[in-house]
């Protein structure tokens, strides 16, 4: 499979990582908010775009599992760094909990921004 679009890596706080040229797949662009390494941000970002390329189509707050070992959520939201809306890929702590669930670690609920509360959770 070619890789169809680039991944961008912004350094400043809070950590993110999106995508450029997913929309020509029928798709909002992805973003990730967490502090992770570059090659973990790439991973994660080349492995959702290829499931986008290859036909996942995701709506504001679903949940998808299968593409890692664990479930994530899409949540549809201006970038932090841009003007178009993406999806805000959200995923769980190391417990498995999400930002909106009690405990959840607060690296984690800050992938979500402050107005996380506004989002629907669709399961």
């Amino acid at each position: 499979m070619k890789i169809d679009w680039d991944i961008h890596h912004i350094l400043d706080e809070p950590v993110s990582y999106h995508t450029h040229g997913l929309e020509q797949f029928g798709s909002l662009e992805i973003e990730i908010v967490l502090p992770l390494y570059p090659h973990e941000g790439a991973m994660f970002c080349n492995n959702i775009g290829a499931a986008i390329q290859t036909g996942l189509k995701v709506e504001d707050g679903q949940m998808v599992e299968g593409l890692f070992n664990l479930p994530i959520f899409f949540f549809k939201t201006m970038p932090l760094h841009g003007d178009k809306e993406v999806y805000r890929v959200v995923f769980p702590d190391s417990q498995g909990l999400f930002p909106w669930e009690d405990g959840c670690e607060e690296t984690y609920k800050n992938q979500m921004g402050k107005d996380y509360e506004r989002w629907v959770i669709k399961e």
